[in-house]
């Protein structure tokens, strides 16, 4: 199993703007193969900083629906309204599971 793990900062006050597009763009991969589950978090220690969590059978699952949801015309609009509203680029990161 493959865990991406993506930690988003937000521009202040910012935050409920980009709840949407995230939830909209996490939706586009929960529909595709190998997706197991994805959820959304907010920060406790932070009002400005997100993580998406997904869970994906294998790695080449998850590359070949990364590649699809690149080409699908709602993850560009929503990628270029998220990207306005952030303080940085998402650090994403990806781990497999051990245990």
């Amino acid at each position: 199993m493959l865990i991406v793990i993506a930690r988003i900062k937000t521009r202040s006050g910012r935050i409920d703007k980009i709840v949407p597009l995230l939830q909209e763009n996490t939706e586009l991969g929960t529909s595709k193969q190998g997706h197991i589950s994805s959820f959304l978090a907010k920060s406790t220690e932070s009002e400005n900083e997100l993580l998406v969590y997904s869970l994906w059978e294998n790695e080449s699952l998850y590359e070949q629906a990364k590649k699809e949801i690149k080409k699908d015309p709602r993850t560009k609009k929503a990628m270029l309204q998220l990207l306005i509203h952030l303080s940085g680029e998402p650090a994403i990161e990806t781990f497999t599971v051990i245990s």
